[in-house]
């Protein structure tokens, strides 16, 4: 990350002889131009997230006010300072010119972070306020979900028993139909052989 190239830029310091060393915002450029080059390629999340990060830092380092410190230079001056004597001279103000943009690239990762920190904050409290939102739709849903299939299964269940009972009396009353009927055609046979026994025995009396 970005507190970690300033880390090591500080290390470097402490084993350096010579003013060899970069100031930080000299150190997140150089990144910032590796991560550029890169750009056309496949850019990993985690590299456009620092490129990101880096280009927010060193435009807040630009935008700051370096008189702040007391030596009445622009940002641009004591950069520019500084970077004569990156190729190894030195002078009294090098340490000085070295702590002010050090100090202002510190003041910039701060700010960035107290930045990132509100926002994850407002995120966090968006984030809990759908959650919420989501869980009083889903128990409105199933209120609501189970209103509806009472009253979907409720018609479609009367419908069933309805056409179920309306089987059944018709099947009875065939039934009942078909036992009259045979009944109604057994008595007419009997009646009719009746009739035909009679007529055969008047001759015999005769």
């Amino acid at each position: 990350g970005v507190e970690e190239l300033c880390l090591e830029e500080s290390k470097k310091r402490e084993n350096a002889t010579d003013f060899s060393c970069c100031s930080f915002d000299s150190v997140l450029q150089k990144r910032r131009d590796e991560l550029v080059e890169g750009e056309n390629e496949v850019m990993f999340v985690s590299n456009r997230l620092e490129l990101d990060a880096i280009s927010s830092i060193l435009k807040e380092v630009e935008n700051q006010d370096v008189n702040q410190f007391g030596f009445g230079q622009t940002y641009y001056g004591v950069a520019s300072h500084l970077h004569d004597l990156e190729g190894g001279e030195t002078d009294r103000n090098s340490n000085d010119c070295l702590h002010q943009l050090d100090s202002c690239v510190e003041i910039a990762i701060q700010r960035q972070k107290e930045h990132l920190s509100t926002e994850l904050s407002k995120l966090d409290a968006r984030i809990m306020r759908s959650v919420i939102s989501v869980q009083q739709l889903e128990l409105k849903l199933e209120q609501v979900s189970a209103f509806d299939y009472c009253s979907v299964l409720l018609p479609l269940v009367k419908s069933f028993m309805q056409a179920h009972l309306e089987d059944l009396a018709e099947k009875d009353a065939t039934a009942k139909s078909d036992a009259a009927r045979e009944a109604f055609l057994a008595e007419l046979a009997l009646d009719s052989g009746k009739g035909t026994g009679n007529g055969n025995d008047n001759p015999k009396y005769l």
